[in-house]
């Protein structure tokens, strides 16, 4: 019986994922240097939008980069893994984006699953750093990892 080609090619498995968005012309860009663009271009327009809660571009902006700064003054950096346990709300984008910006991974984790099922995740992965929310970030102190 033969087996199906795969479905993703020897380099593929090995090579770093990059969120890209085609552009006009055909150039690629990162999902981060279109809102940092959108930013520029438009800081007062809706960026989004979450029940009562609105976010423009320029904050969007400011907030990523207050915190992929602070994230890049703990270490991280491409070839880091960063955890993210938050609600889903303007602060998961905002931290999501400063990930992005600092060239990192983010694994999201749902701060409705068990502490256990997170913190296994979390290890099992090898983060070595999560961001969440204050009233979580306790439950993870004795894990060996920065939480922000």
């Amino acid at each position: 019986m033969n087996c199906p080609a795969p479905f993703i090619s020897p380099r593929e498995t090995t090579a770093p994922i990059e969120l890209k968005a085609a552009t006009a012309g055909g150039a690629e860009k990162r999902v981060a240097q279109l809102i940092a663009q959108q930013a520029a271009l438009r800081p007062n327009a809706l960026a989004l939008s979450m029940g009562t809660r609105h976010v423009t571009y320029a904050q969007l902006e400011t907030g990523a980069a207050q915190l992929a700064n602070h994230l890049r003054s703990l270490g991280v950096g491409p070839e880091s893994l960063v955890g993210l346990c938050l609600e889903r709300s303007p602060e998961f984008v905002v931290a999501a984006l400063a990930i992005m910006q600092c060239g990192a991974a983010y694994l999201p984790l749902d701060p409705a699953h068990p502490v256990e099922r997170l913190r296994f995740i979390l290890a099992d992965a090898g983060a070595a750093y999560l961001v969440t929310a204050g009233k979580l970030a306790d439950k993870f102190d004795d894990l060996d990892l920065q939480v922000v």
